[in-house]
């Protein structure tokens, strides 16, 4: 067997760094869930809660910069690289990279340009990354867990299967939520769900809409293995049992249904969500979840800008 040769890594966020993003995004943000009791679910309006006043995320001091932080973290290593750090509130991670040469993939997601309809591949991946970092956030907010994990974003948002899955481990029970996220520019409705779901109707699952799924996954066992096969992990890295019936039993009685939006805070409102109580009609099931921005372009467009210069000024290619 040939020997491992060392190679310098480069540090493109230090620990410091780290834990000054992490602080500001779990101090502030809001955990605070409504009972919408018409649509059946639970809604988790997500700001930023200064003393002095409540702010969309954009409008946070360096919020563009704290975000390109966590996006390389969780882009560009493990979970298990820093997971320890957070539970523990205790940073020793520093995020290396042992290229000087970013993974071409990676590289083309940063590089993404808006197309002609509108579209980002950048601020696609960038509200994945962001959905993971706010349910990260409200999992170690909310007391009486005994343990969690939480499954890497997709390297490309393009990439299938589910956004996320968390588990979440407390005396009483385990909590499996599965994550399902969208961002828009405009108006996100149709992306949660369709027309005909709303109306209590046929669902359609050419178009991937949010609720349509969850509720094809809840009657007709769709996008099982894949959730399947990320929860074995999950639960590996737990240390708990994961017998194939457990893992059934979990993911159809013991899911919590997490519909992310990212969008402009102009858009948020109750009725988003209508028909989430479809999907389970314990409500407790079912969360909304709206991270709002007053300008959701302009921020991932910051974002994407913070992150080429973190990664320039590291000399590393992309």
């Amino acid at each position: 067997m040939e020997a491992l040769v060392y190679t310098p890594s480069i540090e493109i966020v230090s620990s410091q760094e780290f834990q000054e993003a992490w602080a500001w995004f779990l101090d502030y943000i809001s955990t605070d869930q409504t009972l919408v009791e018409e649509h059946g679910y639970y809604f988790d309006h997500k700001h930023w809660h200064y003393p002095d006043s409540i702010k969309c995320i954009d409008e946070c001091d360096n919020a563009d910069l704290y975000l390109a932080r966590l996006y390389l973290v969780s882009q560009l290593t493990s979970v298990s690289d820093y997971l320890s750090n957070i539970k523990n509130n205790t940073f020793t991670f520093n995020l290396s990279y042992s290229s000087n040469q970013l993974d071409e993939d990676v590289a083309r997601v940063i590089n993404a340009q808006e197309t002609e309809n509108h579209l980002s591949a950048f601020r696609n991946s960038l509200s994945e990354h962001l959905a993971y970092w706010a349910i990260l956030a409200s999992i170690i907010k909310v007391p009486g867990y005994q343990d969690f994990s939480i499954a890497k974003p997709n390297l490309q948002p393009e990439d299938k299967g589910p956004d996320g899955l968390a588990c979440i481990v407390s005396n009483d029970l385990s909590i499996i939520k599965i994550i399902s996220i969208k961002n828009s520019i405009n108006s996100p409705l149709d992306l949660i769900s369709s027309s005909s779901f709303r109306n209590n109707s046929e669902i359609d699952l050419n178009g991937k809409k949010i609720l349509d799924e969850f509720y094809a996954f809840q009657t007709r066992n769709r996008g099982f293995q894949r959730l399947d096969d990320k929860l074995n992990t999950l639960l590996q890295e737990l240390n708990q049992d994961t017998d194939n019936q457990i893992r059934w039993i979990l993911l159809n009685h013991h899911s919590q249904f997490n519909a992310s939006i990212i969008a402009d805070e102009k858009y948020a409102n109750h009725n988003l969500f209508e028909g989430f109580n479809r999907v389970s009609n314990r409500p407790i099931r079912c969360i909304g979840i709206f991270v709002g921005s007053e300008n959701w372009k302009d921020l991932a467009d910051n974002v994407q800008i913070k992150v080429k210069d973190i990664l320039t000024a590291k000399r590393i290619s992309f």
